[in-house]
C-alpha cells in the first residue's frame, strides 16, 4: 500500500473515531437533567407558604383579642377558624370578627341568655345545624355550629349586616333591616368595626371555598 493511502486511511478513522466520541458525549448529557445557575435556583424553603402565612395572620388577631390565651390553645383555634371557614364558606375576616365580638375567644363562658364559649350558641342553635349540644365546650364543635349558623343567615338574609343582626338578635326579629335595638345596632358596628380592622391588618381575606 502507498504512504498516500496509508494516511488517507488514518485521517478517515481518525474522522470516525471523533464524531463517534462526539456523538456519545452529546447522549449522555442530554440523559443528565440540566442545571440553572446558582443565580436561577430557587430553595423550596423559600417559596412563600399561604396556609401557613393564613394560620400566622389568624393566631395574631385571636392573640391581640385574648392575651390570656396559651400558644397552643391559639393554634387550636387558628386552625378551627380556618378549617370551619373553608367547609361552610363564611369569609373568615367575618367569622373571626363575630367570634371575637361575642366572647373575645373565650371557651368557657357562658351568658345570661344560656349561650356557651367562642362563637355564643345556644345549645338549641347547636342543634339545629346538626352539632351536639353536649360539645359545644369543645373550641372545634362550638365554632363550626356558629359558622353553619352564620352561614345560615347569610343565605337566609342575602344581606351580610342583616345576617350579622340576626346572629344577635334572633331571625324572628330581623325582617328587612337592622332592627332599631339599641344593643343589635351596637354589635352590628362593632362586628363591622372588627372587620375593617382585620383587612387594614392583613388586607381581604381569602375566598373560603367549600372542600
Amino acid at each position: 500500500m502507498r504512504a498516500g493511502s496509508t494516511w488517507l486511511l488514518v485521517l478517515v478513522v481518525l474522522v470516525i473515531v471523533g464524531l463517534l466520541t462526539i456523538t456519545v458525549y452529546a447522549m449522555a448529557n442530554r440523559s443528565q437533567p440540566s442545571k440553572l445557575p446558582e443565580t436561577q435556583r430557587i430553595r423550596l424553603s423559600e417559596q412563600p407558604n399561604p396556609a401557613l402565612d393564613e394560620v400566622t395572620k389568624v393566631r395574631e388577631f385571636i392573640k391581640q383579642k385574648n392575651r390570656n390565651l396559651t400558644d397552643a390553645e391559639v393554634n387550636r383555634l387558628a386552625v378551627a377558624f380556618i378549617n370551619s371557614s373553608r367547609a361552610n364558606g363564611v369569609d373568615l375576616w367575618l367569622l373571626l370578627s363575630v367570634a371575637a365580638s361575642e366572647s373575645h375567644f373565650r371557651a368557657n363562658v357562658i351568658s345570661r341568655a344560656g349561650c356557651i364559649g367562642i362563637m355564643q350558641i345556644k345549645p338549641t342553635t347547636a342543634y339545629s345545624v346538626g352539632i351536639d349540644p353536649d360539645s359545644l365546650y369543645k373550641p372545634e364543635q362550638n365554632i363550626e355550629a356558629g359558622t353553619r349558623y352564620l352561614r345560615r343567615l347569610l343565605d337566609m338574609y342575602e344581606d351580610e349586616s342583616l345576617a350579622i343582626a340576626a346572629y344577635n338578635a334572633g331571625p324572628s326579629r330581623v325582617k328587612t333591616s337592622v332592627p332599631a335595638i339599641r344593643e343589635t345596632r351596637q354589635y352590628v358596628q362593632k362586628v363591622s368595626a372588627k372587620r375593617e380592622e382585620l383587612v387594614r391588618m392583613f388586607g381581604p381575606a381569602t375566598i373560603a371555598k367549600n372542600d
